[in-house]
């Protein structure tokens, strides 16, 4: 399917089975973060993160204590992203191509 795919597609991908390793699902957790939506989500918990940051003093200056940050989408059976496809991301999707259902994405 990956090579029939153009330069720019729109790609849905949902998930059809649990990763069997860590590597697998690092991987599927990073095209995860291509969807806009996951996008939208991390920019929006950045600046909140940002906003509530503890500020208190140690030795005469101040220091910074931020929250851990999100990982976007959760990799689950039946999570669905939809991708912009380009030539860069085949390896990726080739090694986790087993774990994902690949369709045209509707305009």
């Amino acid at each position: 399917m990956i090579d029939q795919l153009a330069t720019g597609a729109r790609v849905t991908c949902t998930i059809t089975a649990e990763p069997r390793n860590r590597a697998d699902r690092v991987t599927l957790g990073r095209l995860m973060k291509l969807d806009s939506g996951i996008q939208r989500g991390l920019r929006r918990a950045q600046r909140r993160r940002r906003q509530n940051m503890r500020v208190y003093t140690r030795g005469g200056r101040d220091w910074y204590a931020r929250e851990k940050c999100g990982k976007g989408g959760q990799v689950r059976v039946g999570q669905t992203f939809t991708i912009a496809y380009v030539p860069q991301l085949a390896p990726d999707i080739r090694a986790v191509e087993s774990y994902l259902k690949i369709d045209a994405a509707k305009a």
